[in-house]
């Protein structure tokens, strides 16, 4: 691949699974479908739970999400901008 080309893939955030997460959380509120669970945003990305919950909770360190717990299921939805 030349080196032009990879640093236009490097740009595009969707090559990256923190990208893809936070693409599928846009997609869901902007559809006005609940916030996804762990095992939607594993089943859509074809990656397993466990990897799924980690990138997850890494973006909720960075406090670019939210989870809510009902029971055992987390749900997962974008953070409001900040002003």
């Amino acid at each position: 691949m030349p080196d032009e080309e990879r640093k236009a893939v490097d740009r595009d955030p969707l090559w990256t699974s923190i990208g893809q997460v936070l693409w599928l959380l846009r997609q869901a509120e902007r559809d006005n479908r609940p916030p996804l669970r762990t095992v939607e945003v594993a089943g859509a990305m074809r990656i397993h739970h466990s990897r799924a919950s980690e990138l997850l909770n890494d973006l909720e360190k960075l406090r670019q999400v939210d989870a809510t717990k009902t029971g055992r299921q987390v749900r997962w939805s974008l953070r409001p901008a900040e002003l």
